[in-house]
């Protein structure tokens, strides 16, 4: 090997190393967006049933036909502000999910509660701009015992 073709392989070296820690950084949210077709269509309920859930949504009572997630979370984000989905008959002593969206000059945001009566149970909020598919594991997580 020459001098020209040490020089050759180092260059090349160098620019797969580059190549790499540009977007190593990048690598979990192009995974988590190649994965999230499936997660949309994953269905909402444990039995893969189709339910009819209450909802407020910008204050306006509402039932949602729901199958899938994807389904679920397009019926919610038809809000303007915030919506909340009832999973239990009891809609004010029972378990709900609140769900508010926001943005700011750069970029949107979700932010979900999982509430039993006034106890918040968990609260979570997603830059939808860089993390997608976090509110579909939340409400995944959430209607897993309904």
């Amino acid at each position: 090997m020459d001098e020209g073709d040490v020089i050759a392989v180092a260059v090349g070296i160098f620019i797969v190393a580059i190549f790499y820690f540009s977007i190593k950084s990048e690598l979990p949210g192009v995974i988590a967006l190649l994965k999230l077709p499936a997660l949309a269509q994953k269905p909402a309920f444990q039995d893969g049933s189709t339910r009819t859930l209450q909802a407020q949504i910008d204050g306006k009572e509402k039932e949602l036909k729901v199958t899938t997630l994807d389904n679920l979370l397009t019926k919610m984000m038809t809000t303007k502000k915030k919506g909340i989905l009832y999973l239990d008959e009891d809609r004010k002593g029972g378990r709900n999910i609140e769900m508010e969206l926001t943005s700011d000059d750069e970029d949107d945001y979700m932010r979900l509660k999982l509430l039993h009566g006034e106890e918040t149970l968990r609260d979570q909020q997603f830059n939808l701009d860089k993390d997608v598919s976090g509110p579909f594991h939340f409400i995944s997580e959430a209607l897993r015992d309904v």
